[in-house]
């Protein structure tokens, strides 16, 4: 049974390792967390500081055995709005895919934001060229909101499309 915790600095070795190659790492992180290829101490210091700043939540989505399965962040985009968050880096392991792990991590993460963090909607964004993302995202209730957004990585100039969804038993 797969469970949702905290990220913890062990993870950072299993999750830095399933970033093989340089476009995927720019696909998952848009350039946020430097160059590729990406140090588990550099990036477990990245995500420390994000959390120490406030605001900012990093889970990992972890199997029977607590072994790391999947990773993602959690942010609130707005200082004066909890009723929205932004999901970002959202990764599963490889050797996972292609089993609804996904889906499953993105099911955990918004009944954890509805229930314990008292969202009523999510958004993220992903790049356009990910098609294998939106699809999993489609596929777990995100709707395209027509807003774009586009990111300057070292391979180029990337479009990303915005998607939301309203969760479960909010007012909105």
């Amino acid at each position: 049974m797969m469970k949702l915790r905290e990220y913890r600095t062990e993870d950072a070795p299993y999750i830095c390792s399933w970033i093989t190659d340089e476009i995927s790492f720019y696909e998952w992180s848009a350039g946020m967390l430097g160059d590729y290829p990406v140090d588990p101490d550099a990036f477990d210091a990245k995500i420390k500081a994000s959390i120490a700043a406030g605001r900012f939540m990093a889970l990992t989505y972890a199997d029977e055995n607590d072994m790391p399965a999947g990773y993602m962040i959690i942010r609130y985009p707005d200082e004066t709005d909890d009723t929205l968050l932004r999901f970002g880096f959202v990764i599963i392991d490889p050797m996972l895919r292609g089993r609804g792990i996904g889906h499953e991590l993105l099911e955990a993460a918004c009944g954890y934001s509805r229930t314990v963090l008292k969202a009523q909607r999510t958004s993220l964004a992903v790049f356009t060229r990910n098609r294998k993302a939106m699809r999993c995202y489609a596929a777990a209730g995100f709707l395209q909101t027509g807003d774009m957004e586009l990111y300057q990585v070292p391979p180029g100039e990337w479009e990303s499309v915005v998607m939301e969804k309203i969760l479960k038993g909010s007012t909105v």
